[in-house]
């Protein structure tokens, strides 16, 4: 159930440089780092039905 959540987690990136906003997976995070953009937000979506295994 976890990894499904970080499947389905989303980070809304800045470039503070020139204000461009984008939203990426934690898969493509590092690359848009390395290009300069920085962590704004991370969005964490509610997986939906039980937490019992």
């Amino acid at each position: 159930m976890q990894d499904q959540a970080n499947d389905l987690k989303k980070y809304v990136m800045i470039n503070k440089t020139n204000g461009a906003r984008i939203k990426c997976t934690e898969k493509y995070l590092v690359s848009w780092l390395a290009r300069g953009f920085e962590v704004e937000e991370i969005i964490i979506p509610q997986v939906k039905g039980s937490l019992q295994s």
